[in-house]
């Protein structure tokens, strides 16, 4: 049942695309009429790149092996303030000619950002991640470009590749240390779903020497159950945080990896289903059988996609994604997680500030359906004086304004005296 799932969201994922891009290519077809898995133990090499085999644990696409790099064509495009519509065309393979001509400054920190399935570099949330690092200060952003070997509907053998791609990027960055002399401890690797665990595995191909790595949704099938050597982990940087925003089973629609892999994991709302995105399933199939392709890639995409759009809020908005270290979500919902000081380990801020806290483990927070994201948290105590039965609301009335009403329990019995402690989230001041 599980995998039949995973094959309809994928399919979903694939139709979408197919209809967006216009893809016809009889190859692509060729592929989903007539499946086949490779033989274990294989292995194949290419020059520069070196050997990948498809020995277990990486027998985890159906054995596929990574594309010969010239398919791929994994491409890095390089943004400066000095160059910040305008991307140069970087290469690890001119033995760093295009980077000494390029703006590339060593001493400035060097942030990668690497897409997932079915994207590329033109992806809109790319070119909004990079104006928002250009507006925190002057540094070198990298996108890669990997759009040939993720194209659907071959997830399985994009899943390979993830494996060649983050060798290429492992390759620049030696490029950059040696021959511009850049150090590693001004790396910082970005990537989102297939793209995280790219970013994975380069930072172990370059030993976890590089600062950091920040997993956005990493993605979950083919890698949730599988060791940390096939997937993005907490050894492949000297700091790896993650948000987890569509972390739920394959069954019920879930993209992401639930699995925390990081030093730090976020998981905003729970990590499974963010507000405004919906059922993932009903929603798309509703939208396909409208004859609305579109509409059914959005919703799928929707709650996988929100951990880049938090990440990117907290670079361009004033607000805090404050995080809560807790047992579980159930338990931060009940109010129970709400101490910072450092007597409970502190707490943290979800995105681009993580690594300036000390705190490491499971950190939850909610957020709410439109940018800015973020706001504040509440837990809100009620003793009643007499047994009682109704709903519980609040309206939140401060110097600026006041919130929204917000629910906080549906039809429930209140007992005298009892105490009951209510977690909500403040959403807008009106």
């Amino acid at each position: 049942m599980a995998r039949v799932l995973m094959v309809v969201i994928l399919c979903l994922q694939s139709l979408w695309y197919l209809h967006a891009r216009e893809v016809t290519d009889p190859e692509v077809v060729e592929i989903v009429n007539n499946r086949q898995r490779r033989a274990d133990d294989e292995s194949v090499c290419y020059p520069r790149v070196g050997c990948f085999n498809n020995s277990a644990p990486f027998n985890n696409a159906y054995n596929e092996l990574p594309s010969d790099p010239d398919e791929v064509g994994t491409g890095f495009f390089l943004y400066t303030r000095n160059n910040p519509d305008v991307p140069e065309n970087i290469s690890n393979s001119d033995r760093g000619a295009s980077l000494k001509s390029s703006s590339f400054n060593k001493d400035l920190p060097v942030k990668f950002i690497t897409h997932g399935f079915t994207d590329s570099r033109n992806a809109s949330w790319m070119k909004l991640m990079v104006d928002a690092f250009l507006k925190v200060g002057p540094m070198n952003v990298v996108l890669v470009d990997w759009e040939n070997g993720a194209k659907a509907p071959n997830y399985p053998k994009a899943t390979a590749n993830t494996r060649l791609v983050g060798r290429e990027i492992g390759l620049m960055v030696k490029l950059m240390v040696s021959k511009m002399k850049s150090k590693h401890s001004l790396i910082h690797l970005l990537g989102h779903s297939l793209g995280a665990h790219i970013s994975g595995y380069a930072g172990a191909y370059l030993g976890g020497k590089i600062a950091r790595i920040t997993g956005l949704d990493p993605a979950g099938p083919f890698f949730e159950s599988y060791p940390p050597i096939v997937r993005l982990d907490k050894s492949d940087a000297k700091f790896v945080d993650v948000i987890h925003s569509n972390g739920a089973s394959i069954t019920s629609g879930g993209a992401g990896l639930r699995l925390p892999v990081g030093d730090v994991d976020f998981y905003p709302n729970g990590g499974g289903y963010q507000p405004g995105c919906g059922n993932p399933i009903r929603g798309s199939l509703a939208q396909l059988f409208n004859g609305n392709f579109q509409g059914a890639g959005t919703t799928i995409a929707c709650s996988h996609k929100r951990a880049i759009l938090v990440f990117v809020d907290s670079m361009v908005s004033d607000c805090l994604f404050t995080s809560y270290p807790c047992a579980d979500w159930d338990a931060f919902n009940r109010g129970e997680c709400l101490d910072c000081s450092w007597s409970t380990g502190g707490c943290s801020q979800m995105g681009y500030y993580a690594d300036k806290y000390k705190v490491t483990g499971n950190l939850y927070l909610k957020t709410i359906s439109s940018s800015p994201y973020c706001g504040f948290n509440y837990a809100v105590e009620v003793t009643l004086s007499n047994s009682t039965k109704g709903q519980v609301k609040i309206r939140l009335v401060g110097e600026h304004g006041l919130s929204d009403v917000l629910e906080l329990t549906g039809q429930v019995i209140l007992l005298l005296w009892s105490l009951y402690i209510f977690f909500t989230f403040l959403v807008v001041l009106i």
